[in-house]
């Protein structure tokens, strides 16, 4: 799951500048019944600023989850015992906060050093241990101090102005920034009377790519739309590669727009025509070629063949031998 900017900030009971103490930390064990090994780090935090909420400690208890580890003199602040939970040492080095929570690839980094001002997104929301206790559960909680004046963008009168200026100041927000202004232009869109005009509107932000956390407005929006979106999807299909072709196709799936029936038929068709042809040898091509071929109809069919039945119509007549 991967969480917006604006998300993280709205749903934080307290948002603060704010350094871990050096030699607070202790790696708690949780108890488990015939599961695996798991843990979460308390520390002290000490608070320097306060950006939402209210916070009247300089010394706050906090909560870092299962998956968010700390990294002191070079070794991983993991395990630990259930009855004796340990203390991580204090260190001269930098305190490395990185992401374990099961990503490809192997850890990876989210502040260099968590022992000096950072922002923290903290929250009372049950998902840290240790119930009413604030802390951090996901990676978006934690942030480098260098973004703060963009995450104050989210709080302030006009938070769209705001991180529109905050993107010409600091071109190292251009993902996560221009993702949230085409956000708030797709709910515009979205707010549009005419279906016709909301897919007109939408299809340049799906061509795109344009998500919002995991989903996409803009393809969820013409779906929405229905069968007005099924000519629209025709002319992109007819414009696209195949990587878009596939998302047309499922679309065109979700509306139930029986008018693209021919025109998968015929794609099925060609490709029945391609294989026919083709020659492999002992050791050649012949599993890839399988399952390029198998993709390409199962994908078809899966959002074609149900629909086609459904609305009456013939299924795809089986290929000429």
């Amino acid at each position: 799951m991967v969480y917006e900017d604006a998300k993280v900030v709205e749903r934080s009971d307290l948002i603060v500048v704010g350094a871990v103490k050096n030699g607070s930390m202790v790696i708690v064990p949780h108890s488990h019944e015939n599961e695996g090994r798991s843990w979460e780090t308390h520390a002290i935090l000490l608070v320097h600023d306060v950006l939402k909420g209210q916070c009247h400690e300089r010394e706050l208890p906090i909560v870092m989850s299962y998956g968010l580890d700390v990294v002191v003199d070079g070794r991983w602040g993991i395990g630990g015992d259930q009855e004796k939970p340990p203390s991580l040492p204090a260190t001269r080095a930098s305190l490395p906060l990185a992401d374990t929570g099961g990503h490809t690839g192997g850890p990876r980094l989210l502040v260099e050093d968590i022992g000096r001002d950072t922002l923290w997104f903290l929250r009372r929301d049950g998902s840290v241990r240790g119930g009413d206790a604030l802390g951090i559960t996901d990676p978006e909680d934690v942030q480098p101090l260098r973004l703060k004046n963009y995450f104050e963008c989210y709080l302030s009168a006009d938070p769209e102005a705001g991180v529109r200026a905050a993107l010409q100041r600091q071109p190292e927000i251009a993902a996560r920034a221009v993702r949230y202004l085409q956000h708030r232009q797709i709910g515009r869109i979205l707010r549009e009377k005419s279906p016709a005009v909301r897919v007109e509107r939408l299809l340049p932000y799906w061509r795109a790519g344009s998500t919002w956390g995991v989903d996409s407005e803009a393809r969820d929006g013409i779906i929405a739309a229905g069968a007005i979106a099924g000519p629209y999807l025709t002319a992109l299909y007819d414009q696209s590669w195949n990587g878009k072709r596939e998302g047309v196709i499922q679309m065109w799936g979700a509306i139930r727009y029986k008018e693209c029936v021919p025109k998968l038929i015929e794609v099925l068709q060609q490709q029945d025509r391609f294989w026919a042809v083709q020659k492999s040898r002992p050791g050649g091509r012949t599993r890839r070629w399988t399952r390029a071929r198998r993709s390409c109809a199962a994908m078809i069919m899966a959002w074609s063949i149900p629909r086609c039945v459904r609305w009456g119509r013939s299924p795809i007549p089986a290929p000429a031998r």
